[in-house]
């Protein structure tokens, strides 16, 4: 799935189309961006709401909406959200069972921040099924923690308490997010990346996570069968040391008092993380 920001004075600008739909993703969540703005072809469509010229306290401009989901996959059930303007949620027939995508925008104006994630939270809460919540979020799960490491600690709490896992913490200045139901990660493969967008067009990154069946293989010709992730790592380490490989492999666990049994516990959790690794580990020591 593909995640990507597009400014309001930019919602109509083809290098935008032109970006998120190089990615060829099945499903495309943008936030603040406009009702004029189309992907075309075979995407459809669900929206917030427009924004009315004047709402908490932002002036927008005509047609300006929140959060859009566009999709290939076939739409089942909308489900209400408490605020038609900061969020939606639509259930879609995914090959990999059905998914709620809950697109968001918690707090556009900052006084606003708690009364809102409070609010989405009991619609998480009652949502059935898997879901997706993505968005912007305003906060950074790694330090400098923002807002604050309390709410941080406490969001973290909560996607615990409902078997979610979020994709994007550790990720350095991210304030957008991917948070997903374990029970739709289980069994498949995941891979996240983040691409930067040129400025004129964003001043947010696109996040592409892409989910799919993990595939059985034989073990023929695989230089990583039976090489166990802590000697690699290990390897590695020795190699280039933490420094050299954080710059490599960009993930907390190797920037921010890195070590051993804290990383390792990361990767055996991140699918994408660890294939990083694993690729790494063959380019230095295998080919």
């Amino acid at each position: 799935m593909n995640r990507h920001d597009g400014d309001q004075e930019n919602s109509s600008n083809s290098a935008c189309k032109d970006l998120i739909l190089e990615h060829d993703a099945d499903v495309v969540i943008l936030t603040h961006t406009n009702l004029n703005f189309q992907l075309g072809g075979i995407y459809k469509r669900i929206s917030t709401q427009e924004m009315p010229l004047r709402h908490d306290g932002i002036v927008y401009k005509e047609g300006e909406n929140r959060v859009s989901i566009y999709t290939k996959y076939p739409l089942k059930n909308k489900v209400k959200t408490y605020d038609d303007h900061n969020s939606i949620c639509q259930m879609l027939d995914t090959p990999l069972g059905n998914l709620n995508i809950y697109g968001t925008v918690i707090g556009a104006n900052i006084e606003l921040f708690e009364s809102d994630l409070l609010e989405q939270k009991d619609d998480l809460e009652r949502i059935e099924g898997a879901i997706c919540y993505v968005g912007d979020y305003q906060m950074s799960f790694v330090k400098p923690f923002l807002p604050n490491e309390e709410k941080v600690k406490d969001m973290q709490a909560f996607a615990d308490s409902q078997k979610m896992a979020i994709l994007t913490a550790d990720f350095e200045n991210l304030m957008s997010h991917v948070t997903i139901s374990k029970s739709f990660l289980k069994g498949n493969t995941t891979k996240l990346d983040l691409f930067e967008v040129p400025s004129h067009i964003s001043n947010k990154e696109i996040i592409v996570v892409e989910i799919k069946k993990k595939e059985i293989k034989k073990q023929v010709n695989n230089p990583l069968h039976g090489v166990k992730l802590a000697y690699m790592l290990e390897k590695l380490v020795d190699h280039y040391g933490w420094n050299e490989l954080g710059d490599r492999i960009r993930i907390n666990s190797f920037n921010s008092n890195p070590g051993f049994k804290s990383s390792l516990k990361f990767l055996r959790k991140t699918d994408w993380a660890r294939k990083k690794v694993e690729d790494l580990y063959v380019e230095t020591f295998v080919e």
